[in-house]
């Protein structure tokens, strides 16, 4: 578990003073909260009762499940509660708090206790009453236990997963979107200046382009855009209007306010809250309202933030063969798979924190580096095959670049766009693709549920 305030994790350890002295809690996991919680057990005289256990391989959680006798995390937001399944299988009984997706799976005294959240007291009460109500904890046990096999067994989860799809689209979908950010993504690096010049002009060649194959996109901003102000690479509230006025409609999503690395240890969740609150402020100054979110290089983190935005999804990460290998390997085998035209991942939409993640499909290269001797039509060639494979399984085709990437060449990189959109348009004539937003595919999931 994160150990992030929404946890409430500093309950579970201000519980124990309302404890025999023979309780003990053990703490899985790690987070930017941690000296917090530390200082908190010392604080209260606790540190002998307070295990640490840090961050575990997942093949160590049932083990370290089953040497428990309850499980607790009386958290101030969820979304499906993952943690709680686990627990339930493993045989666990469970104490929670009615808030988000808990009380889905938690009925108070048949599949585990409710406590209330932000009061230490009332996780203890929960406790004891496991303890010493007659009959209760095995009752628990054996329904929760019941519960998380039955229903939420990891195949179950998939098989509801695909009935979900099945029910949002009888077709492959493709989306597009476009992380817009002019010089914000490279820090206003002059070396970048020809093509930072040249990005509106893309813009609008694009926007004829995806008007003439009816084709709506995804436009996540870097917020600072919205504003007006000197400096035209960091200020452009005229692109959005454009991409607002393209006769094909098109979704303005949100791209951060300022383009920072989300998933730094020192980016905390006050940051991410600054964040989100300045680009939504700045929308709304302009008239639009943001629901999709696009991560500064794709690098996610904090996402139990978003919906209290007014985020309903973002873009997840592409689900690529090689994303789990060491930074250097996964930049080798990135060139290797575009050079062996290996057909890109198609996924569906997964509902985390309370917003739908979208997962990222096929990230369309620039001309510069190692990607300028990679032929055009290698790119065309890829993504068409990623629309094959979408059609087939009835998934999510995710197609995404940047408008300054595309500027690096942009003629011939819009060329390559074009054969793709007629691919598209081909397979839509044939019933056989939609064209999708992420905010559509957000909100049809929560219809189709």
């Amino acid at each position: 578990s994160r150990l992030v305030l929404k946890n409430g994790t500093g309950d579970i350890i201000s519980s124990l003073t309302k404890l025999p002295k023979n309780y003990k809690a053990l703490i899985i996991g790690f987070g930017e909260d941690q000296p917090k919680l530390e200082a908190l057990s010392n604080e209260k005289g606790l540190n002998s009762r307070v295990i640490f256990a840090g961050r575990r391989d997942q093949s160590e959680l049932p083990s370290l499940l089953q040497s428990a006798d309850i499980f607790v995390r009386p958290s101030l937001s969820e979304g499906l509660g993952n943690s709680f399944i686990e627990a339930m299988a493993a045989g666990l009984p469970i104490v929670g708090t009615p808030v988000g997706g808990i009380p889905d799976f938690l009925f108070d005294g048949k599949t585990g206790v409710f406590c209330e959240p932000n009061n230490p007291d009332s996780v203890a009460v929960a406790v004891l009453r496991i303890q010493n109500e007659v009959g209760l904890k095995q009752k628990l046990i054996e329904q929760g236990n019941k519960l998380a096999t039955e229903k939420f067994g990891w195949e179950n989860i998939t098989q509801a997963m695909k009935r979900l799809f099945n029910r949002l689209s009888q077709n492959g979908i493709f989306m597009f979107t476009l992380d817009t950010e002019l010089a914000w993504g490279t820090h206003g690096d002059k070396k970048w200046e020809k093509e930072y010049l040249a990005t509106r002009q893309t813009i609008d060649k694009l926007l004829k382009l995806l008007d003439k194959y009816k084709i709506s996109a995804t436009w996540a901003f870097v917020g600072q855009l919205f504003i007006e102000g000197e400096d035209k690479l960091l200020h452009a509230p005229e692109l959005a209007q454009a991409v607002r006025q393209c006769a094909t409609s098109q979704e303005i999503g949100s791209h951060s306010f300022t383009h920072p690395i989300m998933d730094d240890p020192n980016f905390k969740p006050g940051d991410m809250d600054s964040e989100l609150s300045q680009s939504v402020a700045a929308a709304k100054a302009l008239g639009l309202e943001l629901k999709s979110f696009v991560y500064p290089q794709n690098r996610v983190a904090h996402t139990d933030r978003l919906s209290e935005h007014g985020f309903i999804c973002y873009r997840g990460k592409d689900r690529n063969w090689y994303g789990n290998l060491p930074e250097l390997l996964k930049k080798i085998a990135h060139v290797v798979d575009e050079y062996l035209l290996i057909s890109p991942p198609v996924g569906s939409p997964i509902k985390r924190d309370g917003v739908w993640e979208i997962p990222g499909g096929y990230f369309y290269p620039h001309r510069r580096g190692w990607a300028r001797f990679l032929p055009i039509s290698f790119r065309s060639h890829k993504a068409i095959s990623g629309l094959e494979k979408t059609v087939l399984q009835h998934r999510v085709f995710h197609l995404w670049t940047h408008p300054f990437n595309l500027a690096s060449d942009q003629e011939n990189l819009l060329q390559g766009l074009e054969t793709i959109f007629q691919e598209v348009a081909r397979l839509r004539g044939q019933n056989k693709i939609e064209v999708m937003t992420m905010s559509q595919v957000a909100e049809k999931s929560d219809k189709s549920l």
